[in-house]
């Protein structure tokens, strides 16, 4: 009988001994068994200072970030009210040139006119004259029938 109780205790400590033997499902049962009855291990707690220096790490990141995107935004705000400057002494600039009656302004401003006048009648010109030509292609041939 001591023999039988050896063959036993191999069995239950060696699982994959059944696989091989050609009864997986033995094997796969036991290991499940073991696996249930060795428990995970518990985490090791971490001490309390390293929990209170990641969190004030993370703080810092967090409000060093935050410092960024205001810097950030306070430089475009900075852009744009100096580029509202700048738009407002050109126009002071150009009320002083038409009180003066110098008349800069507005010389440029006919001068635009008249180039966009010019070239739009070039452009309706381009426009008639293949109408004239198709016009004297009939008659011409008209004239030969």
């Amino acid at each position: 009988m001591a023999t039988h109780k050896n063959k036993r205790t191999k069995k239950a400590s060696t699982p994959l001994k059944a696989e091989s033997k050609g009864k997986p499902e033995q094997g796969l049962k036991r290991e499940a068994k073991n696996i249930k009855k060795n428990k995970k291990p518990k985490r090791a707690q971490k001490p309390t200072l390293v929990k209170i220096v990641s969190e004030i790490n993370k703080i810092t990141l967090t409000t060093a970030k935050q410092v960024e995107g205001i810097g950030k935004k306070a430089a475009e705000t900075e852009q744009e009210v100096h580029g509202m400057a700048k738009d407002i002494q050109r126009v002071e600039r150009a009320d002083e040139i038409k009180e003066e009656g110098q008349g800069y302004v507005n010389q440029k401003s006919d001068e635009n006119e008249i180039k966009i006048k010019e070239e739009s009648a070039y452009v309706e010109g381009d426009k008639e004259e293949p109408k004239q030509s198709k016009e004297d292609e009939n008659k011409a041939n008209s004239n030969q029938a």
